[in-house]
């Protein structure tokens, strides 16, 4: 019983990125190659994204650094950086796909979702993180997601990851 309602739970926090999915996820903020980078390459290249549109202040970069040298924010085969603080102009979530892989921290992960959160979403960070954490923990959502080349793509397979089970 006690799994069945942890697996309620976690369903309904998933969903909240799918209500909320044209809030969070934005094209402008969606990238795609197959490239070799590094770890630092993508961090700086989303925040530097975010902040040239306005949606971050320019300080986000050295914020997700320091919470990144706190402890890794990869999981599984995905990367969840974010800032210790929730100062974002704007809540949003960048998304960087690499179907090669990325080096982080010594572990190959796949796609990186740069969460930005402002002072007044800052109550669904937890349930957006969660659920991010709990659809990446099973492989096959990696797999299904790192084949996305474009953001439509990419919001039919994440779509397709969160409603899987219904």
């Amino acid at each position: 019983i006690d799994d069945k309602i942890e697996e309620i739970i976690m369903k309904k926090k998933s969903m909240i990125l799918t209500h909320k999915f044209n809030d969070y996820f934005l094209e402008e903020l969606f990238m795609c190659d197959e490239k070799e980078i590094t770890k630092d390459d993508v961090l700086k290249s989303l925040c530097n994204n975010l902040i040239k549109k306005g949606y971050v202040n320019y300080n986000f970069h050295e914020e997700i650094l320091k919470r990144e040298s706190a402890s890794s924010t990869s999981f599984f085969s995905v990367a969840i950086p974010h800032s210790m603080e929730m100062d974002a102009i704007r809540t949003c979530i960048s998304v960087y796909i690499n179907g090669k892989g990325i080096n982080w921290n010594g572990k190959i992960i796949y796609v990186v979702f740069m969460v930005a959160i402002n002072k007044i979403a800052r109550n669904n960070f937890t349930e957006i993180y969660e659920a991010l954490v709990n659809i990446f923990s099973d492989d096959k959502n990696t797999e299904l997601i790192k084949l996305s080349q474009t953001f439509d793509e990419f919001k039919k397979n994440l779509h397709l990851v969160i409603n899987a089970d219904e």
